[in-house]
């Protein structure tokens, strides 16, 4: 698995080792301080020290290395999210159950607690509020805090194990807990796409309801996406499986983008097709217009664009015609968890469908 490390101290400096003793490729460390840069180093690591981990240029940066997954421990810095749409993130931290935040084993000592843990959560906007994906308890003696952590520090190592070994790694776990996560498209999502887009029901609101050959679909796919143009598409995976798509494909006359996206009707109901349009709004760019043409007939599409901050600008005989006003309230992206029965009925019934 390719993975980028941000951390540091005793415990960042344990998990970056276990990382690369599993066989995982760790593609850049993001140091928190000298030790752990300092180890990077000396194997031949890539190390990157932004002022910012959240700067613009430095997550396009990070967006080029192609990773599967986030690891942080002992972070300093909230990951927003645009970066956290970029892939898995996952976040070690001791006592979880009941100090989340900053500086646990202190209120676990003035608590007089000796029931300490290290747990690994799933990212997400909140700090520490992610869903905890393995957390090992362990009774501790120590009355300081350096003596508590040195007690916790097989544990660091421990659940990183449960997590990324080869018979529990984080792709099981995250197909196992219905976790969907939204990213860049690569070529090989191209079959799937194509599935998508030919499904009757999305045929059904699309501009022209005829089928799209394999062939035809994959010479455009790789021309509008892969070659240099700005046009961008996302997708939405989950359990492992593509289940939906969102395009951009962009005007250089008018410099806006006109959006099409689809969820695949197995997903229906899920709030699937408002995460992965939030998560791929926030690598758009702020100086381009983002449009969308709903077909009428089609109120789900309707709605979710307007829930989304589009605003109503024109209709004609076929089609409503909406607008992005403001991307400020664009909160939940990326990495949501979404569980198989009982999501939510955002998405309607309706093709989440715009344009073919």
């Amino acid at each position: 698995m390719r993975i980028i490390f941000y951390g540091g101290r005793q415990a960042g400096m344990i998990q970056l080792l276990t990382l690369l003793a599993l066989g995982h490729k760790v593609v850049c460390v993001i140091p928190i301080d000298e030790p752990v840069e300092a180890t990077a180093k000396s194997l031949g690591l890539e190390v990157k020290k932004p002022e910012d981990i959240n700067d613009d240029k430095f997550v396009d940066y990070l967006e080029t290395l192609g990773a599967d997954l986030f690891v942080c421990c002992h972070g300093r810095q909230i990951i927003k999210p645009r970066l956290l749409g970029l892939m898995k993130a996952i976040n070690t931290h001791p006592c979880l159950y009941k100090y989340k935040g900053a500086e646990p084993i202190r209120r676990l000592l003035e608590d007089k607690n000796t029931k300490a843990s290290v747990g690994v959560h799933w990212m997400a906007e909140k700090v520490d509020e992610g869903e905890v994906i393995v957390e090992d308890f362990k009774e501790v003696s120590s009355t300081t805090m350096e003596g508590v952590y040195n007690e916790l520090y097989p544990l660091y190592s421990k659940v990183l194990i449960e997590v990324l070994g080869s018979q529990s790694n984080v792709i099981l776990e995250a197909a196992k807990n219905g976790v969907c996560v939204a990213r860049q498209a690569r070529q090989e999502d191209s079959k799937r796409i194509w599935e998508i887009r030919n499904n009757p029901l999305i045929r059904e609101y699309s501009t022209s309801k005829d089928p799209i050959s394999f062939e035809r679909h994959a010479q455009w796919f790789e021309q509008a996406y892969f070659q240099g143009k700005k046009n961008l598409c996302f997708v939405i995976e989950c359990q492992g499986n593509v289940t939906g798509y969102c395009r951009f494909d962009c005007n250089d006359a008018s410099n806006a983008y006109t959006i099409s996206i689809a969820v695949d009707p197995v997903y229906h109901g899920k709030g699937l097709g408002y995460q992965l349009l939030s998560s791929s709004l926030l690598h758009i760019h702020q100086r381009f217009a983002v449009n969308a043409a709903v077909k009428k007939g089609n109120p789900a599409s309707a709605a979710l664009f307007k829930k989304s901050n589009f605003a109503l600008v024109n209709e004609d005989e076929q089609c409503y015609y909406f607008k992005l006003e403001s991307r400020a309230d664009q909160a939940i992206i990326g990495r949501q968890e979404y569980k198989s029965i009982g999501g939510s009925a955002l998405d309607g019934g309706k093709g989440r469908r715009t344009r073919p």
